[in-house]
């Protein structure tokens, strides 16, 4: 599955439009956010299946003016989405964070990353079994041989992992965390 940036107006990032052989038709998928109203509005979301392509699902969602606040809501709302789709087959995400806007820089794919895995998020130690889940999440970024970018994506993953261990640690049934075992976390 590919997430696909969409900008004030409807407009798609470059690395879209400009490519020799894009991913999809931009505008097929232009035609398709007119049709579904999706002129870029933070949160807004188009799914168009690719049928006998890859990637087989295109998820167009509104990043507005790609504020920080808004990009972080593009990939909260993509990887949802993309979560929802594994349950009928989807196994990988691409998620481009390159806006028509603006390229990404280290705050963005710091963003990014805490986002994407928060957003995925499930507390684990449940005796019903949960539903299947993407096997992987891919964040682009044109930048991303920068050593300012390579920190910011280990920054991110750090930063989500002790949010998700807090959050287990809040989820965890009363009978399992006692004193003693809060301790030992």
């Amino acid at each position: 599955m590919l997430a696909v940036p969409v900008g004030a107006k409807g407009a798609l990032p470059e690395w879209l439009t400009a490519a020799a052989e894009p991913p999809v038709d931009p505008g097929f998928l232009a035609g398709a956010l007119a049709d579904t109203g999706n002129g870029g509005k933070p949160g807004g979301i188009t799914n168009v299946p690719v049928p006998g392509r890859r990637p087989r699902s295109v998820v167009a969602v509104g990043v507005g003016d790609a504020t920080l606040p808004d990009l972080r809501s593009y990939v909260a709302v993509a990887v949802r989405r993309a979560q929802t789709l594994a349950e009928h087959g989807a196994r990988r995400l691409v998620l481009p964070l390159d806006t028509g806007v603006a390229p990404a820089g280290a705050d963005e794919v710091r963003a990014a990353v805490e986002t994407a895995l928060l957003a995925g998020y499930r507390f684990r130690q449940t005796s019903t079994p949960h539903p299947v889940r993407l096997a992987e999440v891919t964040v682009v970024a044109a930048d991303a041989g920068d050593p300012a970018v390579v920190a910011a994506a280990r920054a991110g993953r750090l930063t989500a992992a002790s949010v998700a261990w807090a959050r287990d640690l809040v989820n965890t049934p009363s009978d399992t965390k006692d004193p003693g075992w809060l301790a030992a976390q």
